[in-house]
């Protein structure tokens, strides 16, 4: 008798420890959950203060470009731009503004193709790439009428 009441405890015993080892097993399954769902809220909002602070950027540059000079200004440009999408646009700029206003202007256009990628404002004829963003219009050789193309740069990856 002394022999099955052992073979009982022990199992009694095995049973405890197996409930005892499901709760911290179901401890640490709700504990990973719970870390996965901080670094998921923390993932979302990086990406919400990512998404604002490059919002915020495109807006200080959209506000940054200079009004548009009228047509009959003598010192104005007219430039046309063929963008990587073979979309093509144009706009005035004045001879005193700065290869870095022309660059500016193309990242507030909101091409999809533009967005992620470096790129850079150059002429087939002559060939000469504009990547002397202090320089003005005038001192780089522009002319006042002028056809550029805009074309993503190559990725080190």
């Amino acid at each position: 008798m002394y022999r099955i009441f052992s073979i009982i405890d022990k199992q009694r015993e095995e049973f405890e420890e197996a409930k005892k080892k499901d709760r911290i097993s179901k401890l640490q399954i709700e504990e990973q959950k719970k870390k996965q769902k901080e670094e998921e809220e923390r993932i979302i909002e990086e990406n919400a203060l990512k998404k604002k602070a490059e919002e915020e950027e495109m807006k200080n540059r959209r506000e940054s470009l200079p009004a548009e000079p009228d047509i009959e200004d003598p010192n104005a440009y007219e430039l046309a731009f063929r963008l990587p999408s073979g979309k093509r646009i144009s706009r005035r700029f004045l001879k005193t503004n700065t290869i870095q206003t022309l660059y500016n202007y193309i990242s507030v256009l909101n091409e999809k193709d533009l967005k992620d990628g470096a790129y850079e404002i150059s002429q087939a004829i002559p060939k000469k790439s504009y990547i002397n963003i202090r320089a003005t219009l005038e001192e780089e050789g522009l002319t006042s009428k002028a056809a550029l193309q805009v074309c993503l740069l190559e990725s080190d990856e």
